[in-house]
């Protein structure tokens, strides 16, 4: 190639193209290299190339080069715009479907396989809206007085091409197959585009613009994600724990008053169970602490645990009425390690104290009493023997103490019962006691009246009252009360005495030699009906029911009078039993009678319950009398629960 050729292909015009000889110097059998992307693809032919602009597998936006000329766009290149502007009119066809209002609007077709040069038409009308830019046009203009506009403008990443006069589009599609003659003439027709944007059908531009629209659902997708996590992090952190500590709140809340309420019916192994309950959850109640600690102290015996429990405890307590029971439960810790002086002397200090009470005052009793200073014990026991619920408790103990200093008549007037009526906790035992006492006074005849009056008595009526946890009451036991009642049985020698024994042995839990003597005893005297009671009582304990039935058989004497204790026994076996009806006819028939069990609480308690049902102010007022003789009774406050609580609430009722 000569220097003027080569400084000829290195001169461009403002439109990108080279000059017209250049161009026409390539035909049908140059040989075209194809930048595609990042793909260098040939050498083709050029009616290669051609057909793969037709068939879309090339885009006019690819480079080409031909041997001795440089990297061209093939719209730049002249012997392929005949091509350029047939795919280009191709797209304006398909991307613009003219039909604009009523009055008509600009299409462009193709004239056919001999000519490929586009056609332009206008369809008159008085509102023309061109069908790419929406710009209105008057139809009474002279088309050929449009003015030329700028045919081309480009950009790197899409080209927007504007309506050119009518005179140039005519001109370049007369010119089309000329192969670009001059330079102008090269220039516009390798430049002129649709008035539409025209994205390639297939390149790096529509990969792109797929690609973006991916990643912006798929970064909307990661909000709504987000968002959503955000949402339920909230809640399940902030709101729900909220709600739940509320709820629970409330569940707390029940449960104390369930607890409660059991502590004060003395159901204390389930009110235990239920302090426990609520002491795994958070809260501010010392109350219930105190009161697990005391429970563990006194049912699970757990003497050094509760003790540390209880030290623990005693600063947060906020109350002088909570310390002092703190104080009572930590001498009763005491007590029940074998250390009654310690005990004694934290008690001693506790009963100077305004808020000590009548509950200090018995254990400091008990402490005297084990550390053996009875007198002074005594002295403290009389303070309380009005009291109502430690009355008989304290008079029981003093005559114990009595009887041990040598002092029967003073034991014997101890445990005096004006009223048996009014007689409920420690009924039996203070009975057997007296009857002991009087014997060992020189009074028989009162002593064998309190012996049958204990062997009429319920054996089942002390566990039917209960008593404060930090009442120590150990030394009330039968197991203390059996070597008196063993040297008692010895001295009098009567059926009588030897049925009390067996009864103390039964009571003070030492039931095989119950069992010995009571089989002893019956195989002489089967008919015995006082040794056959405390037979059918043994087997109850036992839990053997039916044999406790056959021996209340035997306990009928021949001659039609009735035992007491026997009756008792059989109205609690029809409780146990479920028929209401044979347990009401007992007690009913119980209460009728001149003996002792005539004021027996079951009996009472089971008559009020029957007339009961029938509500009237007379039944109101028996419940009332049992609430006031017997104030810490189970079933009596069962029994004013349920006919006085009920009433009440019916009148609260609208």
């Amino acid at each position: 190639m000569s220097a003027s050729d080569q400084q000829l292909g290195k001169t461009k015009t403002s439109a990108g193209t080279v000059s017209g000889k250049t161009a026409g110097s390539f035909g049908k059998d140059t040989l075209w290299l194809v930048k595609s992307g990042d793909r260098v693809l040939g050498p083709f032919a050029t009616g290669e190339v051609i057909r793969r602009l037709r068939a879309k597998e090339l885009v006019v936006i690819d480079e080409v080069i031909a041997p001795q000329s440089r990297w061209r766009h093939i719209r730049d290149e002249a012997l392929f715009s005949s091509v350029v502007d047939e795919i280009r009119t191709g797209l304006m066809s398909v991307r613009d479907d003219t039909e604009v209002g009523e009055s008509g609007a600009e299409t462009i077709t193709n004239r056919g396989s001999d000519d490929k040069t586009p056609r332009v038409e206008f369809q008159g009308g008085t509102g023309i809206h061109g069908s790419a830019t929406n710009a209105k046009f008057d139809s009474s203009i002279n088309v050929s007085r449009i003015s030329d506009a700028e045919i081309v403008s480009e950009s790197t990443e899409r080209e927007v091409i504007s309506h050119g006069g009518v005179r140039d589009l005519n001109r370049e599609a007369r010119s089309g197959k000329s192969g670009g003659s001059s330079k102008s003439s090269g220039s516009k027709s390798s430049n002129v585009h649709s008035t539409l944007s025209y994205t390639p059908p297939s390149g790096r531009e529509s990969e792109s613009g797929a690609s973006v629209r991916k990643t912006s659902r798929a970064l909307w997708g990661i909000v709504a994600v987000a968002v959503a996590i955000l949402g339920a992090s909230f809640y399940f952190f902030r709101v729900a724990p909220v709600k739940r500590a509320q709820q629970r709140a409330l569940e707390v809340q029940e449960l104390r008053k369930e607890a409660d309420r059991a502590w004060s019916r003395g159901e204390f192994v389930r009110s235990q169970k239920l302090y426990e309950q609520i002491n795994k959850e958070p809260h501010l109640d010392m109350e219930t602490d105190l009161r697990a600690a005391i429970l563990k102290l006194r049912l699970d015996r757990e003497t050094l645990a509760a003790k540390r429990r209880l030290e623990d405890l005693m600063p947060r307590l906020t109350s002088s009425e909570s310390k002092t029971r703190a104080k009572i439960a930590l001498a009763i810790a005491s007590l029940q390690s074998d250390e009654p002086l310690e005990a004694q002397n934290s008690l001693a200090r506790l009963v100077r104290e305004p808020e000590s009470g009548p509950i200090a005052y018995f254990n400091l009793a008990v402490a005297q009493a084990t550390s053996g200073l009875r007198p002074d014990a005594i002295q403290n026991l009389r303070k309380l023997e009005t009291h109502t619920a430690l009355g008989a408790p304290s008079k029981l103990l003093r005559s114990l103490l009595h009887l041990k200093d040598g002092q029967a008549r003073p034991a014997a007037n101890a445990v005096e019962i004006e009223d048996l009526r009014t007689a409920g906790a420690y009924r039996q035992e203070m009975l057997t006691i007296g009857a002991v006492a009087d014997w060992l006074d020189g009074n028989k005849k009162r002593s064998m009246t309190r012996l049958k009056q204990a062997l009429e008595s319920d054996p089942f009526q002390t566990e039917e009252f209960y008593f404060d946890p930090l009442l120590y009451l150990e030394i009330l036991r039968w197991k203390q009360i059996l070597p008196l009642v063993k040297d008692f049985a010895g001295r009098v020698k009567t059926n009588s005495a030897k049925a009390l024994y067996a009864l103390a042995l039964v009571k003070a839990d030492r039931k095989t030699e119950a069992a010995s003597l009571i089989n002893e005893s019956l195989s002489a005297k089967t008919n015995d009906p006082e040794m056959q009671a405390a037979n059918a009582y043994l087997l109850m304990l036992q839990g053997r029911d039916d044999e406790a039935r056959a021996a209340l058989k035997f306990a009928k004497p021949t001659q039609g009078e009735t035992v007491p204790q026997a009756s008792i026994l059989e109205a609690r076996l029809c409780e146990r039993a479920g028929d209401q009806n044979c347990s009401l006819q007992t007690w009913t028939a119980l209460t009728k009678s001149d003996s002792a069990a005539a004021s027996t609480l079951a009996a009472q308690v089971a008559v009020a319950r029957a007339d009961s049902q029938i509500v009237s102010e007379r039944s109101a007022q028996a419940v009332e009398r049992l609430k006031v003789l017997f104030p810490n009774s189970i079933p009596v406050i069962k029994l004013h629960d349920d006919v006085i609580g009920a009433s009440a609430g019916k009148e609260a009722t609208p």
